[in-house]
């Protein structure tokens, strides 16, 4: 009787068995958020084309000089300015989103991003002042675009690792990808916007009032996509690490990476360096080809156009390439052809025709996709979920402002000698830095 009653109070044996929570596990947003993160990445080229695009009508409103050679160099100070405030960006929001979660700092960067871009189409002009104060328009539009800066920094790291976060491991560089296209049609808007406000009102008039519209138009997409993100939801791998939190009250993610991450920190700079050099040389471009080689601005810009759309393409296939292959394989790859193609990219300018700068313009953009392609989603294994925001923006910011004054360099380099080989040599070797940054990697992740 005894053993019949111990065996009646069993409880069933599947009541023993507990089903383990799966590890970062991904989560699902609704359409919307996914597009105000994508409308999100896109308004950060967006807002960095306009900026230079625009800066012949800009320059003369805000800086006073005789000199166009000098007034040039205090444009492209300003715009180097926007990525010195980049990494201090990435730092604070870093910090939000790896303590606090990653919405309040990706829809807080977002905000940021919204008022100062707009408060730029609104800002006066020094024709509206007194020479005592003069200055102070050129102050504000400083101080706008080291707004834009700080808002800057922390929005393509944080739309990469929010959605490394949300997909799986083996489609992660696919899914990223497609992120990373948004920068593309960004800057396809922005020369669209420029092309059409060029072609419907006449040059005195985008120096009186013109400038003002596409800042105006980025500012209210901004704050369309800030509205949208609002719903967004944690990601799996952020609300795993929230249990942990209490537990660690004195961390503080910068300090963790800089000093428990050391080597992951600065492989991840090497490997922002190439295509940060590429982007920001890209912009070199519209000015250098017209004086260097003579073309057309309008030849310029809309071979430009049509290789960024290209590009819109370029990047999903190679990070579905990268997913195949191996993102480290893939990058190694680019960067060495890269280093030896470079100087015979610039040969095809030489023959001074169209076919010739539009096929320049695509296979630089083909070289870009497949570096970018594989960056960013690498970044993303480099470190813990705990640190990760904040590791990923470090990475992306320093490795933008190292090449940040690339333009202020090519300038005073080309004043003289006007020879695009300096060019592709400093390209060269920021290449070779990447590939040795790839090599040095050492993480055993089979995604990479």
């Amino acid at each position: 009787m005894n053993t019949n009653r111990r065996v009646a109070h069993l409880p069933p044996r599947t009541s023993n068995i507990k089903k383990k929570a799966p590890t970062h596990a991904p989560t699902s947003d609704s359409l919307f958020v996914k597009i105000g993160i994508n409308i999100g990445v896109a308004l950060e080229y967006y807002d960095f084309m306009i900026y230079v695009l625009l800066m012949p009508f800009i320059m003369p409103l805000f800086f006073q000089n005789n000199d166009p050679l000098i007034g040039t160099a205090k444009a492209f100070s300003v715009f180097a300015l926007g990525y010195l405030a980049r990494p201090l960006g990435g730092i604070l929001f870093g910090q939000l989103a790896d303590r606090k979660g990653r919405r309040n700092a990706f829809t807080g960067a977002m905000f940021l991003m919204g008022f100062s871009t707009f408060f730029i189409g609104l800002l006066p002009t020094h024709l509206l002042f007194d020479t005592p104060y003069s200055a102070l328009p050129a102050l504000l539009l400083i101080a706008c675009r080291l707004a834009q800066g700080l808002s800057f920094g922390a929005e393509l790291p944080g739309a990469i690792t929010i959605t490394s976060e949300n997909n799986e491991q083996d489609t992660r560089a696919t899914n990223c990808a497609f992120v990373i296209s948004s920068t593309s049609i960004g800057a396809v808007f922005a020369t669209g916007v420029i092309a059409l406000l060029t072609c419907t009102v006449s040059p005195a008039d985008i120096s009186n009032w013109g400038w003002r519209i596409p800042f105006l138009l980025g500012g209210t997409l901004a704050f369309i996509s800030w509205y949208l993100r609002k719903n967004m939801t944690e990601t799996g791998a952020f609300s795993e690490i929230q249990s942990h939190q209490e537990k660690r009250k004195a961390w503080t993610p910068l300090l963790e990476v800089i000093t428990h991450y050391p080597v992951s920190m600065l492989i991840g700079i090497g490997l922002v360096l190439l295509p940060a050099a590429m982007v920001i040389t890209n912009l070199f471009f519209a000015s250098h080809l017209v004086i260097k080689y003579d073309f057309e601005a309008s030849a310029v810009y809309s071979s430009m156009t049509i290789a960024l759309i290209t590009s819109a393409f370029l990047v999903p296939f190679f990070g579905f390439l990268s997913d195949y292959c191996g993102i480290k394989t893939l990058f190694i790859l680019t960067c060495a052809i890269f280093s030896i193609a470079c100087s015979h990219l610039f040969s095809i300018l030489e023959y001074h025709t169209y076919a010739g700068v539009l096929s320049f313009f695509i296979l630089w953009q083909v070289f870009l996709c497949a570096s970018i392609s594989c960056v960013f989603p690498w970044l993303t294994h480099l470190f813990p979920a705990h640190v990760r925001f904040t590791g990923v923006s470090l990475c992306y910011n320093v490795g933008y402002v190292i090449c940040a004054f690339l333009p202020n360099l090519y300038t005073c380099l080309n004043v003289n000698t006007l020879n695009s080989r300096i060019i592709s040599n400093i390209l060269c070797g920021i290449a070779l830095a990447g590939l040795i940054s790839a090599l040095l990697s050492k993480h055993k992740n089979k995604n990479i």
